[in-house]
């Protein structure tokens, strides 16, 4: 399944990006899903993002940066999961960071798969509530690094 989570943030789409950052991935960890950082490399392609992810019981999420790009129009990357919990079969997020009209646009695009049709709608309001809390995050981190 996709989702995908638009969010206006006031800074230039440079600046969006090197706040792309440990500390920025911390912050926008769900309140209600306890999460441990084991590895965070960066954003490049070939970087690693590890964590433990407490759902049930801890699991582990590897996922990996197999491309990143930045051009006149957008910045951005994408993350591919290596190791996923149990619920997952595919996790592909790409982070694009656009800039239109004096605005930048953060866009989540996730595709996910648990290999069941039926598990992944079960999946989809808890994933979309995620990563649509990330704009109330992305918004006040943005605003605080001006």
């Amino acid at each position: 399944m996709r989702i995908i989570i638009v969010t206006r943030v006031g800074l230039k789409k440079e600046k969006v990006f090197e706040g792309f950052t440990e500390e920025l991935f911390l912050a926008l960890k769900p309140p209600l899903v306890p999460m441990q950082l084991m590895q965070f490399d960066g954003c490049k392609k070939g970087d690693i993002v590890s964590l433990r992810v407490f759902v049930g019981k801890w699991q582990d999420w590897t996922s990996e940066i197999t491309k990143s790009y930045n051009n006149s129009l957008e910045i951005g990357f994408v993350d591919e999961g290596r190791v996923l919990p149990f619920f997952l079969k595919k996790w592909k997020h790409e982070h694009r960071i656009v800039e239109r009209k004096n605005r930048t646009l953060i866009i989540d695009d996730i595709y996910y798969s648990s290999g069941s049709k039926l598990v992944d709608v079960i999946l989809y309001i808890p994933l979309f509530m995620t990563f649509w809390y990330r704009k109330f995050i992305y918004r006040k981190f943005f605003k605080k690094n001006r």
